[in-house]
This record gives structure tokens, sequence and C-alpha cells, in this order.
């Protein structure tokens, strides 16, 4: 009867079954989602040591919460948002994605099966990610992690409730916690750490709140706080790389009239107006456009007849001053102007000319080209360049504006450049590409391709603008052509004179564009070298590889034939490292064999490890076991398990780089 007694106790055979090896089933599929994840440390310092990893694989079931949403490429994550190790994968992976997910069952059954996993970490996010019932199951049983930097991310968050308990219990927090909840937004959260705390705050909680649009708030803050801002209106962010719930701002205009009745602000400090600029250029903003001209002051300048040149600052604004008789003549570098051509507003840019704080760059013109407004470039027109050199052409083919590149071209008189031909060659813009081989004036017969969209696709990030942009593309217009595989304008190049180098059959290569591959080795007679092959096999494009190495000749046991039986391994085609010891007879060098064994763990090729090993007799060494172990790939350890212990010493000593990087970097 008593044995009968226990057996049924629930609470009792979930005690009986914690000390058994392995997960239940809820568990497991989560710590098989986190297994399948892959850490790339980022290399951030001179020491070579990691700051700041990426996750990549992170299926939809987690990229698509609402906290990891908030940043800005959940595909590839950075470990801040997760809290986990820059460095090697985190066994506490899995049991943070659910705290993320806000599971209270699985979190429960992690504790009871892997209570050592939870750190100040664990509480840390559950206080990031807004998941107020989790973080009191972990203050219940876990007080000992309670952190400051947790109970500032309750405050940053705007969790009043939970803030609430955190200050009946006795936690602390610093002068982040009300920083951070005015540059989010949450007034209540200010009052309430105001009136009960005595941390207070700094001067970066007046500064965000007007930088963000919460007027309520810097009234709050200017009453009863600090009474002053950063005159730039800079601050710095607390915990900036933790994204925490946010209120968007809505009183910038109220803000920024506020701010300037208290503080002489600088001519940065327009930075967050003219952000509202770029945005009420995008949301057509006239009320916020009238206040920053009403409110600029600058000493009266004669009308600009001539284009200047683009200033290397990137935030050059005139400042905001209501008192203008005792405030220096300011100048502007023609940001705003520049703001308003990119978005085609001429009306702006006729009151900033008017107004004498719009000043004509380059920029403008350039920006006016990129996205293809041809009333804004006749507009420019009136001033003189005066010599001012500008790719403004290359603009207009990033995405293949050929109106632009005509009007450019014909009344503006811009000669064609190498930059100009090699972008439109790039985007694929037939018709383009002709008109300008013609030197910019000439007729062109329409394509059946014209109605497409054009791109570069090679982003940057815009500091003027707040945004990625694409841009133009420097390099040799066959190589652009080559790289993007557009085999037509190629041909058409060549027919031009264009001369067909290495670099044309690298660019090829290195994108995958088998039939220019092919092209360039029938009709012009490029060799294949190791480089080539290397390249494709380590991009799994092994159809393109196979063909490379039955085009080439290897002729010496070097070091590059090496390493191509290294990427060999890093490929997984097991078909292609049979083809490629058909061509070679050189076996692979002992330190050849371990790196290819490495090679194989790090990109996930087990059945490769395992031809090595059992094939091929490849003896597994403590490298390899390294490498399994700092990326959690538990296969492949139990694999080693079967083998026994190592059957060799290690023959690579790689050099003193922290984690993964040092082995992924060392090919020969």
């Amino acid at each position: 009867m008593a044995a009968t007694a226990v057996l049924r106790s629930s609470d009792l055979l979930t005690t009986i079954v914690g000390y058994q090896e392995g997960l239940p089933e809820a568990l497991a599929e989560v710590q098989w989602i986190a297994d399948a994840i892959d850490l790339t440390p980022s290399v951030a310092s001179y020491r070579m040591i990691p700051t700041t990893g990426h996750l990549s694989n992170l299926p939809m079931r987690f990229a698509a919460l609402p906290y990891l949403q908030r940043y800005s490429a959940t595909t590839n994550l950075s470990n801040h948002a997760l809290f986990v190790s820059p460095i090697k994968v985190d066994p506490a992976l899995a049991l943070h994605l659910c705290v993320v997910e806000g599971n209270m069952a699985i979190i429960e059954q992690w504790l009871r099966h892997k209570p050592a996993l939870v750190t100040s970490g664990t509480l840390e996010l559950a206080a990031a990610s807004s998941q107020s019932a989790i973080l009191r199951l972990l203050l219940a049983r876990y007080p000992e992690l309670v952190t400051a930097k947790m109970m500032d991310l309750v405050a940053m968050a705007g969790d009043l409730s939970l803030l609430h308990s955190l200050h009946e219990a006795g936690a602390i927090c610093t002068t982040d916690a009300m920083d951070g909840a005015a540059m989010n937004g949450h007034l209540d959260v200010v009052v309430f750490l105001h009136e009960a705390r005595y941390e207070g705050c700094t001067i970066v909680a007046p500064t965000a709140a007007v930088a963000n649009g919460h007027a309520p708030i810097f009234r709050y803050l200017l009453e009863h706080c600090v009474g002053r801002v950063a005159p730039s209106l800079f601050y710095r962010v607390p915990y900036v790389e933790i994204k925490t719930h946010n209120v968007v701002g809505t009183s910038h205009l109220e803000a920024i009239v506020l701010a300037s009745s208290k503080t002489l602000l600088s001519e940065s400090a327009l930075l967050p107006v003219v952000r509202s600029l770029a945005a009420l250029e995008t949301f057509r903003d006239p009320a916020m456009i009238r206040f920053v001209l009403d409110h600029t002051a600058l000493e009266a300048a004669p009308p600009q007849d001539a284009m200047s040149a683009t200033t290397d600052a990137w935030f050059v604004f005139p400042a905001l001053d209501a008192a203008a008789t005792t405030h220096p003549a300011l100048h502007d570098d023609g940001a705003t102007m520049a703001v308003a051509a990119f978005y085609g507003d001429l009306d702006t840019m006729q009151r900033l000319h008017g107004s004498h704080l719009g000043h004509v760059t380059v920029q403008a013109l350039e920006y006016a080209a990129l996205n293809g407004h041809l009333h804004v470039l006749h507009w420019l027109s009136r001033f003189q360049n005066d010599g001012v050199m500008s790719e403004a052409l290359a603009w207009a083919c990033v995405h293949g504006h050929l109106d632009v590149a005509r009007y450019l071209c014909e009344v503006w008189h811009v000669p064609v450049s190498q930059t100009a031909l090699a972008t439109a060659a790039h985007t694929g813009h037939r018709r383009l590409v002709r008109y300008l081989l013609l030197g910019g004036n000439g007729h062109v017969e329409e394509d059946e391709a014209d109605e497409s969209t054009y791109d570069t696709n090679e982003c940057i990030y815009d500091h003027l603008l707040g945004c990625f942009r694409s841009t133009f593309v420097r390099t040799r217009p066959v190589d652009a052509a080559a790289s993007q595989g557009h085999l037509a304008i190629l041909e058409l190049l060549i027919d031009q004179g264009a001369e067909v180098t290495t670099t044309t059959m690298d660019a090829a290569v290195a994108h995958g564009h088998a039939d220019i591959v092919r092209f360039l080795v029938a009709e012009h007679g490029r060799g294949c070298t190791v480089h080539h092959l290397c390249t494709a096999s380590s991009q799994r494009r092994m159809d393109l590889a196979s063909y490379l190495l039955s085009h080439m000749q290897i002729e010496a046991d070097d070091d590059d034939l090496q390493r191509l039986f290294v990427c060999a391994a890093r490929s997984g085609s097991l078909a292609f490292l049979g083809q490629l010891r058909t061509v070679v007879s050189v076996d692979a060098r002992p330190r050849t064999q371990e790196l290819m064994l490495v090679h194989a763990v790090l990109q996930r090729q087990v059945h490769m490890l395992m031809h090595l090993c059992e094939v091929d007799g490849f003896k597994w060494t403590p490298n390899v076991h390294d490498v399994a172990t700092l990326l959690g790939r538990k296969k492949v350890l139990k694999y080693l398990e079967t083998l026994g212990q190592a059957a060799a010493e290690s023959v690579v000593t790689f050099g003193p780089i922290v984690g993964i990087i040092g082995f992924e970097t060392t090919l020969v």
C-alpha cells in the first residue's frame, strides 16, 4: 500500500524523475531548437576579444515575439538581446528563449530540471522583455540574483506594478532607472521614482525626454528634478544594447519650444528636429518646418547662386535661439536642404533657400538624382556648379533612372564616368548601359525589361538620413556585370572593348554565376585557380566547384592545395571530395587532416566527419573535441564518444583568439 501511494503521488513522481538523465519532451523540443542556433562572435577590439556575438537560424516561433521584434534583424540576433555569452554557445540559451516566450509552465519545468541555468542575466532578461509573471517567480526562487540592472530595466520597460513590488522588497536601482523611463516615455514610472526613491536622475532624463518628444515628462522633470537639458540634446543611452518597451513620443514640437525657453540650444540640438525634418519630409509636417524656420536665427546672407561641396560633417545645423541678439552668427552646411532633396520636397527647399537657412550643396543634387526627382534637379540647375566634382550620374544609376541620367548628361553636361557605367551594369539596366556607352548623347531603343525595378542592393547607413539606403558601386563595369550574372551586359561591354581580367572571373565565382564562368572559360580562355575552387566550395556551390575542378590542372603539392582539401570538408560534399582525390595525386598532410575534421564540425557536417574518420581513417584530436564543446555540437560529442579517447595529439596550434574565431579563420 505504501509503495502504491508513493507511485500515485504526482509530486513525488516528479521529484524522482527529476534525477533521471535527459529532459522532458517540452524542454527537449526547445533544446533542439537552441542547438540548431549558430553563434558567430564579432571581434570589436584590438585584442581580438569578441564583445558581441550574433545568433542566427532563429526560428519564427521566437523571432516573431514582440520583444525580439524590437531588434533590427531578429534572424541575426545580438547575444545581448537574450543575455547570453558572446563567446560560446550558452547552456542557458534554451531557457532564455522560453523566458522571452513567456510560457510559465515550461519555465517551471526548467527550474525543476535545470535550476543551475538560472543567473542574474535570466532575471534581467525577464525584466527587459516585460515578462513580469516569470520575473516574480524567479524573484521568489532566487532573491540572491537580484541586481540593480534588473530594477533599472523594469523601470525602462514601464512596469509600474512590478516596480512597486521591487521597491517594497528593498531592491536597489541606479539613476539609469529614471533616465531610461524618461527616455522611453513612462511618465508614471518617472513620478513614482521621484516620489518614492532617492536615486534621482541625471541630465540624461530631461535631455532624452526632449529628444524623443515626451513633453509632459520634460515638464515634470523641470518642475521637480533637473531644470536644464544638454545644449546639444545628445545623451548617453542607458543599456544601449537592450531594447525595452517604449512609448513613441508625440510632442516633439512642444518639447523643443519648452527646452529652448530654458536652455540656449546648440547647432546639434536641432538633430532631433532634423530627424523630425527627415520625419517631416516623410510625414509632411509643415508646422514643424515653419517652427524650425521661424525659430532659427541666422545672420542675413546674400542669396546663394553657386553650389558648394558637401561638408564632411554629417550633422551641422543652425542653432535654435530665442534670443538671437546675443547669439553669434551661424551657418548651415546644407544638411537640411539635402534631406528635403532626398524626399523630393521642392516646397521645403524653396522655403529654406528663401530664409537663407538652406545651403545648396552637391549632396542635394546627388540625393535628388538617387531618387529620380527631376523637378528638384530642374530647380537646382539655377545654381552654378563651379567645378565641384560629383558622382550624381552614378547616383542616378543606382535605381536605373534613365531620364535623370539623360538630364544630367544633356542639360548639366555631366561626363560619363566608369563608376556610373559600373553601377548601371551592376543593376542590369541594359538600355541605360547602352546610353552611357554612347557617351551620354544619343537615342537608345526601348528594352522589354525597361519596366523592371532596379537597385544595386549595395546598402550603407546614411547618418544624415538616419536610415539605410542603396549606393553606387566602385568597380570595373565588366566585373560589376559578372558579379550580378548579367551575361548580355557583359557581352555588350566586351564588344565595346572592355578588358576581361582575373578579377572578372573572381567576381563571377564569388557570386556563383556558373553561366558567366562558362562564358569566360569557353570564349575568353580565362583559367580556373585553386582560389576559385575554394571560393565555390566554401559557398556550397558544388556544381560550379565541380565544373571548375574539371577545367583546371593542379601540379604542385602546395599550401593552396591543402587549403582546398579543408574547403572540401567544409562544404560537406562527399562527391566533391571524391572528385578532388581523383584529380590530385597528393594526400592531405596530418595538419590538413585535423583542419578538415575541425571545419566539418564547425559547419555541422556530421556525415563528412564520420566519413573522414571511418573511411579515410583520420584520427580525431583534442582540437576537434574543443570545437564541438564550444559550439554545443551534441551529436558530434556523442559520436566522438563512440570512437573512444582521442587517438592523436593536436597538430594545429591556434592563435590566442577567444572562442571559435581562431578555428574559423585557420584553413591551412
